[in-house]
């Protein structure tokens, strides 16, 4: 923590040494005319139309109140990975690219090397960039993962809550296996605390439970889900260990790739007899979605990974399966809660001839009140574009507004405003400050803006983490009993600790990924021949060796020196 804050210290005296500069500039330029382009995409179940969205009209008004002579042009794209590549090689961006994610790779190549994305370090001190600098202040963890080895800041974050606890309720995005509490009884087990206990369970699943009209699968799994729940308890946390242990990892305070350890050979050896004794699905492996949780609706199996729990019949009779070690190398089971951050969903071209009138838009952007306007629009009646009709709370205490009661009376549905904001407002819930504009929106209406709070204790550092209780789930609905259930069970593992973004020079970047391409592509094919029996496990020593060949230790350490800093920042070594 203290060389977070030493480097958040750095950039402020770096970045103060401009703003004199900028703010003379900006005077020369107040009366001539701005020309911005945004490039934009969107995320929403409803409409694909950027022209329908009320808040990219409204910057443009912004812009004008502020004094500047502006015109905003938006355009679209459905076809990121297509479009921005070509752009980043032809130099040819628009002034400002919003809510399409910036690799690391591509910020130190066309940022740190090239210059052809915009270096937000210099307008990033407390009077051009006040509002960001105060949730940098209060994270310095986003700032340090948005900075490159050169000090330049090539993207701004998308800033969220610290989520976690009874109420907050953003829960570790890999822990998601569930037991059905009734089949426990049924076959007289409880929720298993080994590996061993847990293989019975699932074996006692396949003898003794009968549905009617239904082939009883002792466990199902979206994506990686059980997979994820293995590493876990082996001891890997951070993000998740993917599902063959291709993602790296914190274990026992180093940083380690699963797949290149003693431990591969323990989840292999338990993922085969799963399959082969029909613990799984024979179809396991090319299960879609649809047939999971199919599966899991007709009732017909007794372990469920799922993100949620409303695709089983009776989501009362289900429990999130404990953590328990497995293994012997292992010092503790953890599970790391949701980042706070995301880097690289607001970025620049280094061409742009406004950089300052962009760092002053984006500034309000993560303001309170810009926050506000960014997620829910305007306040009933207060429309300056005379759009909208503006959001109000009901009688509920919800958000709501005409435009909603509307969509609801004709679709037959129950939104409310942030849900149809898509539609409506934004382009993109994952942009920006969402950190104040629920608490914000309440001050805008008088109403009291007071959040509880509590207390968590980080499993890994010991630190006491504050959490914002910005809504109180209750366990009376699916949603709410998985978060409640999920502190009860997983309560003491939770840790903070996650490994930030890398970035890496030119050259080391290309050999890793050139690394990354065939190490991971061995250990998937590899994989599922030992799983499927298709390759002997007698051999996986062989496939370890294979993997040495391939260049998996230089890879390794790689990424040990890309993460010392931060590791030694947790652990103090």
């Amino acid at each position: 923590m203290k060389r977070l804050l030493a480097l958040l210290l750095s950039v402020l005296l770096l970045a103060s040494c401009f703003s004199g500069a900028l703010a003379d500039e900006k005077k020369t330029l107040t009366d001539d005319p701005i020309n911005l382009t945004i490039l934009t995409t969107r995320v929403s179940q409803y409409s694909t139309d950027v022209d329908t969205l009320w808040f990219f009209k409204y910057i443009e008004w912004w812009l004008k109140d502020q004094g500047y002579d502006a015109t905003v042009t938006v355009q679209q794209t459905m076809e990121a990975g297509q479009q921005i590549p070509l752009l980043l090689a032809t130099d040819s961006l628009p002034d400002l690219i919003w809510g399409i994610q910036l690799s690391n790779n591509n910020a130190v190549t066309f940022g740190q090397v090239d210059g052809v994305i915009m270096d937000w370090a210099p307008y990033l001190n407390e009077e051009t960039m006040p509002n960001i600098m105060r949730l940098f202040k209060n994270d310095p963890s986003a700032l340090a993962a948005s900075t490159c080895n050169n000090g330049g800041v090539y993207s701004l974050p998308y800033m969220v809550d610290r989520g976690w606890g009874q109420a907050a309720g953003n829960q570790c995005s890999y822990v998601k296996l569930f037991v059905n509490t009734e089949w426990l009884k049924a076959v007289n087990m409880e929720n298993p605390d080994t590996i061993e206990e847990f293989i019975d369970v699932l074996r006692a699943f396949k003898k003794e439970i009968k549905v009617e009209g239904q082939e009883v699968v002792p466990a199902v799994s979206l994506g990686n889900l059980l997979e994820q729940y293995l590493w876990a308890n082996m001891g890997y946390y951070s993000g998740g260990a993917g599902k063959y242990g291709t993602n790296f990892c914190i274990k026992n305070g180093e940083v380690w790739y699963p797949a290149a350890t003693a431990d591969y050979e323990t989840f292999i050896k338990i993922m085969n007899t799963l399959y082969t004794e029909k613990l799984i699905s024979e179809d396991y492996y090319t299960m879609d979605n649809n047939t999971v949780r199919g599966i899991s609706q007709a009732g017909a199996a007794g372990v469920v990974g799922d993100y949620g729990m409303q695709y089983v019949p009776d989501y009362t009779q289900w429990t999130q399966l404990k953590p328990f070690l497995i293994g012997e190398t292992a010092e503790a089971v953890y599970a790391t809660v949701n980042p706070t951050y995301t880097v690289g969903k607001i970025w620049a071209s280094a061409s742009t001839k406004h950089p300052e009138v962009l760092a002053q838009l984006l500034d309000y952007v993560y303001s309170p009140e810009g926050s506000v306007m960014y997620y829910y629009g305007p306040m009933k009646g207060q429309d300056p574009l005379g759009i909208l009709s503006g959001w109000y709370y009901d009688e509920n205490g919800v958000i709501m507004s005409e435009e909603v009661i509307k969509y609801n009376k004709e679709k037959g549905t129950d939104m409310d405003h942030f849900a149809l904001g898509s539609d409506l407002v934004h382009s993109t819930i994952y942009t920006g400050n969402t950190i104040d504009y629920s608490r914000y929106a309440k001050v805008m209406a008088g109403l009291d803006s007071t959040l509880k709070t509590e207390i968590m204790k980080d499993a890994v550092t010991g630190q006491d983490v504050e959490i914002v209780w910005k809504v109180d789930y209750v366990p009376d609905n699916a949603d709410g009993y998985l978060r409640h259930d999920a502190v009860k069970v997983w309560g003491d593992c939770i840790t903070t600790v996650k490994l930030p973004s890398v970035y890496m020079t030119e050259e080391e970047a290309l050999e890793a990924v050139d690394l990354q391409t065939v190490i991971y592509d061995y250990v998937v094919a590899e994989s599922a021949k030992f799983i499927t029996g298709l390759r002997p496990l007698d051999e996986i020593d062989d496939f370890q060796e294979e993997l040495k060949k391939l260049g998996v230790e230089k890879y390794v350490q790689m990424y040990r020196d890309a993460y010392k800093t931060y590791m030694d920042s947790v652990f103090g070594k």
